[in-house]
C-alpha cells in the first residue's frame, strides 16, 4: 500500500510541475521609426528588427527573457534630399528583458540592450576625396541601450510596441573633424509581431 500511496503522490507531483509553464521560446519581426539625434537635432530614418527569445517564468506574473536581435537602420529611406550621405548600419543586440504579466495578455518589459555595430558605415566627404576622414566608420562599435516595451499577447501571437533607447554618444570623428565634439545618439520605436511556443 505504501508503494501505491508514494507512486501516486510522485505522479501527482511530476504532473503539476509539467503543468507548470517555465520556459517559451520567442520568435519577432518588427519595423518603425529611428530617432538620430545629432547634437540635438532629431533626423528620422527606417529601422527593422528580427530576434529570438527564450523567456524564464519566476511566477504568473514575472519572467525574464534574454535574447539575440539584428536590427538594420537607415537614414535615407525617408530622407532623400539631394547632396545628403545616407547612413545605413547594422546591429546584434542582446536584450535582457525583465517582464510582468499583468494578466494572460498585457506583458509590460524593461531591458538593458548590449548593442554591437556589425556595419557602422563609412564618412564620404565628397566635397573632399582626399580629406582623411574619408573610408573610416561613422559611428563607434558599441552601445548601451534601454528597451522598454509593452505587448498584447492571445494564444501564441503577440503585438507590442518596443522603443530602444541608446545611452552613449556613438559618433566617431576619429579626432578628424573641425567640430569632433559633434554629440550623436540613436533611439527608435518599433512595431513589434511575435510568435511564441
Amino acid at each position: 500500500m505504501k508503494k501505491i500511496v508514494l507512486t501516486f503522490l510522485l505522479l501527482t507531483s511530476l504532473s503539476a510541475s509539467a503543468q507548470e509553464k517555465r520556459w517559451e521560446h520567442h520568435i519577432y519581426v518588427g519595423s518603425g521609426v529611428l530617432l538620430d539625434n545629432k547634437d540635438g537635432r532629431i533626423e528620422t530614418g527606417f529601422t527593422a528588427k528580427l530576434g529570438y527569445g527564450i523567456n524564464y517564468y519566476f511566477s504568473n506574473r514575472w519572467s525574464v527573457r534574454p535574447g539575440i536581435d539584428y536590427r538594420a537602420e537607415s537614414s535615407s529611406l525617408l530622407d532623400n534630399s539631394d547632396g545628403g550621405d545616407g547612413d545605413f548600419f547594422q546591429y546584434i543586440d542582446i536584450p535582457i528583458a525583465v517582464q510582468f504579466h499583468s494578466d494572460d495578455h498585457w506583458v509590460v518589459g524593461l531591458a538593458p540592450v548590449l548593442t554591437f555595430c556589425v556595419d557602422r558605415d563609412e564618412w564620404y566627404i565628397d566635397a573632399d576625396p582626399q580629406d582623411p576622414l574619408n573610408g573610416k566608420s561613422k559611428i563607434k562599435m558599441f552601445n548601451l541601450g534601454l528597451q522598454p516595451s509593452i505587448t498584447y499577447q492571445w494564444k501564441h501571437v503577440g503585438l507590442g510596441v518596443e522603443s530602444y533607447i541608446g545611452l552613449f554618444d556613438v559618433s566617431d570623428t576619429h579626432g578628424l573633424m573641425h567640430n569632433s565634439s559633434r554629440k550623436r545618439r540613436f533611439s527608435n520605436v518599433v512595431a513589434v509581431l511575435g510568435v511564441r511556443f
